[in-house]
């Protein structure tokens, strides 16, 4: 179902970049929460700890398992370029603008 809260939140502020969405943007929104949900899917099967967010270690497991072809050095690099705040572990928010990369 597409209803979880995270994602709709993601796909709203994509088509309405405020958080309002405008006539002219439903038409967009639908397959944005589509996607968002899809990528919420594939960030909850890579959280193998179930904290909502993903370590080091569950970058570079993910970094395998969806064959990204990055070395564990570079998945290493490129978890800490992604880490924004900091933290030592990525946020769905910052999982988002990976996908949005990759």
């Amino acid at each position: 179902m597409l209803s979880r809260k995270p994602a709709l939140g993601h796909a709203v502020k994509a088509v309405g970049g405020d958080g309002a969405i405008g006539k002219g943007q439903l038409a967009a929104l639908l397959p944005a929460v589509v996607h968002y949900h899809r990528v919420l899917d594939v960030f909850d099967s890579l959280d193998t700890s179930g904290d909502h967010s993903l370590s080091a270690a569950e970058f570079t497991q993910a970094s395998q398992r969806l064959n990204l072809g990055l070395t564990a050095e570079q998945a290493a690099a490129k978890f800490a370029e992604l880490d924004a705040n900091g933290s030592g572990s990525l946020s769905l928010s910052e999982f988002v603008a990976f996908a949005a990369t990759s």
